[in-house]
């Protein structure tokens, strides 16, 4: 079910080119009845007539039920969601002009402890007609206080006063994310141009307070020493695409691609370093037979 409705002023008034105020309204359920998301949202955008912006939104989070862990585990439970706040305003210049900046924040808490706070900032530069650069950077910090771990038979438990035949295991995790993606596109003459996109990227977890589920849809846990392995990890990939495009004759163009894939991930459970790679260059080559 979504419900919603909003308000435009569209006329100048004031300082003011226009205003737009939207109030909605979710939820959703599954064909059993049972409630998987509840919110109220809302947004406001104020145009200038510089044609600046600022703006700012809301979202409040209802108590429901989370069923996603039963597709990660087929011996999962469905477990209970808290209910909490979110809140983010931006702000941003005028777009017609060389410099271009876009920064914002965006935060939120939940009822049972758990928080995220989310710097970002976007910037365009077109300091000519023929060369455009922008970088988009967004720092990620989040605590989960019911992050999903794994689900282990009753045995591989070293102490549990449960009698079920599995443990479903969830943790508390602090996780930090650092996302970064660049684009630069610069027109030479008419018959050469380069384009390009890059994306260093790296995350890490921390997962603690271990604790197992005691009754399905719920928050109801019980505290746990240890599990047998630990989940921990860390992510730093590089991944990037570079594209040089050449009309060599009236309608017939020469293109090379490289793609750059860097990818590594750090397991605490192995203790080491898994690295993948597959950077490819590709060419192709369109001709134009005259009659």
């Amino acid at each position: 079910v979504r419900a919603g409705g909003g308000v435009r002023k569209q006329d100048p008034w004031g300082p003011f080119r226009f205003n737009n105020l939207t109030l909605r309204y979710f939820h959703y359920a599954r064909s059993d009845g049972i409630t998987l998301s509840r919110s109220i949202d809302w947004n406001i955008i104020n145009m200038f007539k510089s044609f600046w912006m600022i703006g700012a939104g809301g979202q409040i989070s209802l108590p429901s039920t989370d069923d996603d862990d039963l597709f990660k585990n087929p011996n999962a439970w469905m477990v209970g969601t808290a209910s909490g706040w979110a809140t983010w305003i931006f702000f941003s210049t005028d777009p017609r002009k060389r410099l271009v900046l876009n920064p914002a924040i965006a935060g939120g808490r939940s009822e049972t402890g758990g928080s995220a706070i989310i710097p970002m900032l976007s910037m365009t530069v077109n300091p000519t007609d023929y060369f455009s650069f922008s970088i988009e950077s967004r720092f990620w910090s989040d605590l989960e206080m019911e992050e999903y771990v794994t689900v282990l038979p009753r045995g591989a438990l070293p102490i549990s006063s449960l009698d079920t035949d599995y443990a479903r295991i969830y943790s508390s995790l602090n996780q930090s994310v650092k996302n970064i993606s660049l684009r630069a596109s610069w027109t030479i003459s008419p018959d050469l141009s380069f384009q390009l996109f890059a994306q260093p990227f790296q995350a890490g977890g921390d997962y603690y307070d271990f604790k197992e589920l005691v009754k399905e849809k719920t928050l109801d846990f019980e505290p746990l020493q240890s599990i047998p392995y630990d989940p921990d990890f860390k992510i730093r990939n590089n991944v990037g695409t570079f594209v040089m495009r050449w009309e060599y004759s009236l309608g017939s163009t020469l293109y090379a691609v490289y793609n750059l894939n860097d990818s590594n991930y750090y397991s605490a459970a192995a203790g080491e370093w898994i690295s993948t790679g597959s950077n490819s260059l590709f060419l192709k080559l369109n001709y134009w037979f005259q009659p």
